[in-house]
């Protein structure tokens, strides 16, 4: 099967920004509601304290605190 090559309404300049806008905050709303991230949250801790991020691990371990 051939790859199908669609385009996100987002992506284009003529797409009003402000429904970009609710958009993304319409996606960070469910990913907060749901804890859709809180799985992974401990891989990535481990795996950031493996490779010494630490302005990237401290601001992931304050976000993991909400969740």
């Amino acid at each position: 099967m051939g790859r199908i090559h669609l385009f996100e309404f987002e992506d284009q300049g003529w797409f009003p920004g402000f429904l970009r806008d609710y958009g993304t905050d319409f996606l960070q709303f469910l990913s907060n509601k749901t804890g859709m991230y809180k799985p992974i949250v401990p891989l990535l801790v481990e795996t950031l304290k493996k490779a010494k991020q630490r302005p990237l691990l401290t601001w992931l371990q304050v976000v993991a605190v909400d969740y």
